[in-house]
């Protein structure tokens, strides 16, 4: 599972807006640290989601908007992004992680 530090608040808020607005459970329950990957299919699906919170991210940090406080947007994107590619090639999926970051 995703494990996040008192140091890492934010990018857990940020998760939890974009997971929020893309209403999957699968999604939320990764991002937010709640649940491991079991199958290639859930790392597809979650990459695959991944990179729309990432879209959505883009458009807002473009707007200047802000996520419960959080200005840095871009930032905190980075870290989730570290994160989650961590996970996915310590748990077998990098393969599936970088096709789909490659083919964006």
């Amino acid at each position: 599972m995703l494990n996040y530090t008192e140091a890492q608040r934010p990018a857990f808020k940020v998760a939890e807006h974009y997971s929020d607005r893309l209403h999957n459970p699968l999604f939320a329950g990764f991002i937010l640290g709640k649940a491991d990957i079991h199958s290639s299919t859930d790392a597809r699906e979650i990459s695959e989601l991944f990179w729309k919170m990432t879209d959505l991210a883009i458009e807002d940090s473009q707007s200047d908007k802000e996520i419960q406080g959080i200005a840095d947007i871009e930032f905190w994107m980075h870290k989730l992004y570290q994160k989650v590619s961590g996970y996915m090639t310590t748990h077998g999926y990098s393969e599936i992680w970088q096709t789909l970051h490659e083919n964006r």
